[in-house]
Order: C-alpha cells, then structure tokens, then sequence
C-alpha cells in the first residue's frame, strides 16, 4: 500500500485530501498493469473509472468516421483521466490507450464520491483541476483558429508538458515520447508540414528532435518565445 500512498501523493488531483483521506485512497483503489498499445478503454465505454497514470503515458483518442485514430493529448504518470467521473454524463467521451507500457491505480464512480463525502476539502483542487482542462480545451480552439502553424505545434507541446506531471511550467527540460506524425495528427498536418513548422524552435535551440520524441529544451523559456509570436 505504501507505493500507491506514494502515487497519489504525486497526483495533483488528490492534493487537497488530508493524509488520512490518501491511505483510505490508495486502500481501496485497483493496481492494473497495460502494455504498450493496449487498450484501457473504448469511447462509449459506460464503466466510468478515474484513472491515475502512475507510470508511463496514455493517450487519449476518439476515432474518426473513416476509422483513423485522431490523437487529442497524451497524459504522463503524476496525471490523471477520466473527467467523465465528475459529470452526469452516462458513458466515456473518448478513449484511452497505452502509449508505453503503464501501472495505473483506478477508483470507481462509487469510491471517488464516498470519498468527497466524507472529505470534501478535496473538491476545491479537483474543480481547479477541471477547470484548467476546459481552459486548454478553449486554447486550442483560439490556436486553431487565430495562430499559424509553428505557433499552434509550440502551443500544443506545452500543452503535453503540463500534461506530463504537476501541470507547471518550468525551465527544466522535457522529453516528450512523440513522434513528428502524431504531432502532426494532433494538429490535422502533415509530418511534413509539422517538420518544416518546428525549425524555427530548432534555428533557437527551444526544441531538439531525435526517434520517437521531441525534447522541450526549455518549456518555460518555449512559453515566453510563443507569446512574443503573438505580438
């Protein structure tokens, strides 16, 4: 029990529960395993489940009428999905897949509202939580219609740097697991498109490329490049 304690003390979703609350938490959560690929569950899915991502990553995908898998983020371990939880919505929106192998904990519908019951200090940091989803969910929608390409590619690596832990910005750097095709399939470009886009960010030394990932030299130093672009 001692790791999980240790995950979900990691996951910002859970830092307005006292102690107490956290060894309750991780007594009666599930550890599940995924290999990479793997499916954790379909859009449409009516099991709703919140999902903390202790290891690894996972995407989340909806698929589109021809059958093509359309990629709308990839959460790191220290995260969480499963925003359906806190909704009367009846099923899951979108699906999640294993994007690399990944330990995860679960919690029911059930257990995550008995929980808030009987600590309801932790609903302030999980509205804070939803709320800077929708804000990112608005910001992309101003990316796609009001910015250029390199701006919106800049904006959405960002946007997968705070979903890769504590969702701060900082000046460490970040490596993303991403190829410059899912990139692109994030955005609706091509891995061409996205590859002569990114070479500004390349010419000053914000972002490296190299198989498979895409490493953020400095996010927050990123950040205030992107904001200079907007002027």
């Amino acid at each position: 029990m001692s790791e999980k304690l240790e995950f979900l003390s990691r996951c910002a979703l859970f830092s307005g529960f006292p102690q107490s609350a956290l060894k309750e938490a991780a007594e009666i959560c599930i550890y599940r395993e995924f290999s990479e690929e793997q499916a954790l569950y379909a859009g449409g899915a009516h099991s709703k489940r919140l999902t903390i991502v202790a290891s690894g990553s996972v995407r989340i995908t909806s698929f589109l009428p021809s059958g093509r898998e359309s990629i709308l983020a990839i959460i790191g371990a220290g995260n969480w999905l499963g925003d359906a939880i806190f909704s009367s919505v009846p099923a899951r929106v979108y699906g999640a897949t294993a994007h690399e192998a990944v330990q995860v904990l679960e919690f029911s519908e059930a257990q995550i509202k008995s929980l808030l019951k009987r600590y309801p200090q932790g609903y302030p940091v999980i509205v804070d939580q939803l709320a800077s989803r929708l804000c990112a969910a608005m910001s992309i929608i101003e990316d796609d219609t009001a910015r250029n390409t390199p701006a919106r590619i800049g904006r959405r690596l960002l946007m997968l740097n705070m979903f890769q832990g504590d969702g701060k910005i900082t000046s460490q750097p970040v490596t993303l697991r991403l190829t410059r095709e899912q990139l692109g399939n994030m955005i609706g470009i091509t891995r061409q498109a996205v590859q002569k886009a990114i070479r500004v960010f390349e010419e000053a030394e914000l972002i490296s490329l190299d198989y498979g990932s895409i490493k953020l030299e400095n996010p927050a130093r990123l950040e205030t490049f992107l904001t200079q672009m907007d002027r």
